[in-house]
């Protein structure tokens, strides 16, 4: 009997040890998950820097890019053309 309980203390031992110590299966789910955030935002910022890239390509090699953005960003306009702006209604 002394015997069985000494087995079982060990095995509860190294079971307590394997789910919640420093490189339990506890702490490995979050680092999986981590992981999983860690490439999804990856994912958005290659997305992102795609996008940009293009945005840049057009500026430096497209001149009607880059009046497109002038007019819409910077509200610029060519000689002689006027610019309306309608305020929104405040209802």
């Amino acid at each position: 009997m002394l015997k069985i309980s000494f087995y079982l203390v060990i095995l509860l031992t190294i079971l307590g040890f394997s789910l919640f110590g420093e490189n339990g299966a506890l702490e490995l789910k979050n680092f999986q998950n981590q992981l999983k955030d860690l490439e999804h935002r990856l994912s958005n910022l290659r997305t992102e820097s795609s996008a940009e890239s293009n945005s840049l390509y057009g500026l430096n090699n497209n001149p009607g890019y880059l009046e497109k953005v002038s007019r819409e960003e910077l509200g610029l306009s060519k000689k002689e053309e006027l610019i309306y702006v309608f305020e929104e209604d405040s209802k």
